[in-house]
């Protein structure tokens, strides 16, 4: 029978609230972490990517998606200087025909840390 040792609180750490102007159009829909920088990347409904310093508790805009479409999903590139995002121009029209989901690579070069 093979043992090891866990610590006593493997989650237990320092944690404390992070608050971002609200509302209704800043959902967060997709996230992507960058621990190089120590950064959070996030997106919703607005149509724009934020990151969020993890030590600092600052957020500051990263990119705006033109015609401000809604963003579902995110990833950060290995180097993390390019971001692939997902969005859905018809999220909310009404209809057989809508857009299909824009599938987009930026480059996003020094995000803020």
């Amino acid at each position: 029978m093979a043992s090891c040792t866990v610590a006593a609180n493997p989650g237990a750490g320092e944690a404390d609230l992070v608050r971002v102007d609200s509302g209704w159009m800043r959902n967060t829909y997709g996230s992507a972490s960058d621990r190089r920088r120590a950064l959070v990347l996030f997106a919703g409904l607005e149509g724009r990517v934020r990151a969020l310093g993890i030590e600092t508790g600052r957020t500051t805009a990263v990119l705006e998606v033109p015609g401000n479409p809604p963003i579902t999903e995110l990833s950060l590139g290995v180097g993390g200087d390019t971001l692939a995002t997902v969005a859905h121009p018809g999220m909310f029209d009404r209809g057989r025909k809508r857009p299909a989901p824009v599938w987009q690579v930026w480059r996003v070069g020094a995000l803020p840390g």
